[in-house]
């Protein structure tokens, strides 16, 4: 028994030697498998410690933001303006929804989150700037490493961000050392570090697309780069559509399995746009600054031209992201193609040229390792979570509400006595229809949109064809881009402040928007001011759809008491919340929010205020659909 096990030890000790891995390496992997199967098998719950946000310091709160909005005031296209402000400083929140659709469509969604392309652009820049006042590259890496952490608390410090800014930092530490071959091991001790920290980080896609793209490109970057250049492409272009290339392949079967399509012709538009946001960060950055500082001394023209060479890239990005998505088979939706490209790809490269056995070793274990994540993906997908079985059809004397597991967005169903209402459609990845059909609905009167945002109406289109829906409705006088909307309901109703509709035996009260069209700011965002709230009525029972209204603007409605409360905007911070809880006694809480997503919801601020009042709380995120029926007089979950 000893001599096969010596025996069995030096075989591990060879293979570990011949995969180039260290004993630093191989703990973090120890430690990174432990991290998530503690999370996955329910031993550590992955909601407490999620990545939420940097906080912002008061003194620099205000210059910030005063700095976040400048490409939207001193821009004068509001698409234009609403890009540059995705690309330079992550802010998505103006985007309006048919240019999220376009973006999504053609792969270029990224480019408008603030990223690793975004850490390395910072660092980029800092290491040139040292170049050009003559210092040596100690000084622009010391530089950079100063800038990076700035940039990450300019940007808002979400979870994306703090990632790419966390895996930033080891890259310059280990240039300065001199010890640029031990990145891929900073790499698995990054993801072991980060898994740790904050439980259930691994579920979030964002961290699954990030890590896949920086294992890709460790692995293959220089192997793919020097192919490109050994076939005549110019050194000067090999390098980024190498990156550019196997990123869009290794996270291609990770986007198949999480949201059920990957761009095909997305490889194509990010050749062309990601040199053009990669100028848009820079001189939108600069121009920003610039344009802050000239608005403070009352030089508004200056302040316009500094963001005019902005205003014209993020113009550019606008039409390749139109264009690129409407080019045919610009999705793809097979499994097996999305897996067969990546494979084949990396294949090709492993095996190419003359490379030691360790090096061909190590490459294919990092594409078997790549497969199997994906692999273990698919398996994962909805297994963890409770919901999935499909609930028998509500009693004629029952409504049921059924706050829908879709991910990052909103969906509320609405039934009873053979009638059914959709509040919401969530985004366009969050499989709407079948979450419904589990709620024991086949079929719908209407849907109802509470604003055009959309991680609400996103899958507005597969419920109209799929349920059959013989009306839908949307606020009066809402801000956003309808036209969709309006050319594909069947019949369009508009609501306002004192209209009312019935589902059923239940009675829907629209509070608000008022009908005049005019929405007051209450937290500065005027498309989730001015999304409808809906109070249904069901004998004594209430509940309350506010939508993505906050509590700043549903305090001042004369809310009853409520036995639900769907909680506002997935659970976004809302200091406000006490006082609507005090006014309100809510019994039950719903939230819906996206397992892993990377803005943090539901807040800690958020389930703290509710633990307080004591509400009991349901997650979608945790809990699946939360499906509640009412008899009149009190809710019950069923299933």
């Amino acid at each position: 028994m000893r001599m096969h096990l010596h025996r069995l030890e030096r075989v591990w000790r060879a293979a570990v030697r011949r995969a180039g891995w260290r004993p630093p390496t191989l703990v973090a992997v120890v430690a990174l498998v432990v991290a998530i199967l503690v999370v996955e098998l329910g031993w550590r719950d992955p909601g407490p410690g999620m990545l939420v946000a940097v906080p912002t310091p008061g003194v620099l709160r205000e210059p910030i933001e005063r700095l976040r909005s400048v490409p939207l005031v001193r821009i004068g296209d509001p698409r234009a303006a609403a890009v540059a402000s995705g690309v330079v400083f992550g802010r998505t929140d103006h985007v309006s929804p048919v240019d999220e659709q376009a973006f999504l469509d053609s792969g270029l969604w990224h480019l408008l989150a603030a990223s690793g392309q975004n850490i390395a652009l910072v660092a980029a820049c800092c290491v040139l700037l040292a170049r050009a006042v003559g210092a040596g590259r100690t000084t622009g890496a010391v530089l950079a490493l100063a800038a990076i952490p700035l940039y990450v608390l300019v940007v808002g410090g979400g979870a994306s961000i703090v990632r790419a800014g966390f895996m930033g930092e080891l890259m310059l530490v280990a240039w300065l050392a001199g010890r640029m071959a031990d990145v891929r091991h900073m790499l698995v001790v990054a993801a072991a570090t980060i898994c740790w920290i904050w439980p259930g980080a691994h579920r979030g896609l964002g961290m699954q697309l990030s890590f896949a793209c920086v294992a890709v490109l460790i692995a293959w970057a220089s192997p793919a780069t020097a192919a490109l250049r050994d076939r005549g492409v110019p050194t000067w272009l090999a390098g980024g559509l190498s990156a550019t290339l196997l990123c869009s392949l290794a996270t291609a079967p990770l986007l198949v399995l999480s949201t059920g399509g990957a761009p095909l012709t997305g490889i194509v538009a990010n050749i062309v746009a990601v040199p053009i946001a990669a100028c848009l960060l820079v001189l939108g950055l600069a121009g920003a600054f610039i344009a802050l500082g000239a608005t403070a001394l009352g030089w508004g023209t200056v302040a316009d031209l500094a963001m005019w060479p902005a205003s014209l890239l993020s113009s550019t990005l606008v039409r390749i992201a139109e264009r690129a998505a409407n080019l045919p088979a610009a999705q793809t939706t097979s499994i097996t193609l999305a897996l067969s490209m990546p494979a084949i790809a990396l294949a090709v490269v492993a095996l190419r040229g003359p490379l030691s056995h360790r090096r061909r070793l190590r490459r294919r274990l990092v594409a078997v390792g790549l497969v199997v994540a994906c692999l273990l993906s698919a398996m994962s997908l909805g297994a963890h979570r409770p919901g999935a079985g499909a609930a028998a059809a509500p009693s004629s004397d029952v409504l049921r509400i059924a706050v829908l597991d879709i991910g990052q967005g909103d969906a509320t169903l609405l039934a009873s006595d053979g009638h059914a209402i959709l509040v919401d459609t969530g985004p366009p990845d969050g499989n709407v229809v079948r979450r419904v059909r589990e709620a024991g609905v086949e079929h719908l009167d209407g849907i109802v949109l509470t604003h055009d945002s959309l991680d609400h109406r996103g899958g507005f289109e597969h419920a109209l064809a799929a349920l059959d829906p013989a009306w839908v409705a949307m606020p009066r006088s809402a801000p956003g881009p309808w036209r969709r909307v309006r050319e594909a309901a069947p019949r369009l109703v508009e609501l306002c402040a004192g209209g009312a509709f019935t589902v059923g035996r239940a009675h829907v009260d629209v509070l608000h928007p008022q009908c005049s069209g005019v929405i007051v700011p209450r937290t500065g965002d005027l498309h989730n001011d001015g999304a409808m709230v809906l109070l249904v009525s069901h004998g004594d029972v209430r509940a309350l759809l506010p939508a993505d209204a906050e509590a700043p603007v549903l305090v001042g409605l004369g809310l009853p008491r409520l036995d639900l409360l769907r909680v506002s905007h997935h659970g976004s911070e809302d200091p406000a919340l006490p006082a609507l809880l005090a006014r309100t006694q809510p019994q039950v809480a719903a939230i819906s929010a996206g397992e892993g997503n990377d803005y943090g919801h539901p807040r800690r601020q958020v389930l703290d205020a509710l633990a307080s009042a004591g509400v009991r709380t349901f997650r979608t995120d945790q809990d699946g659909s939360v499906v509640l029926d009412s008899d009149g007089r009190r809710l019950m979950r069923v299933g």
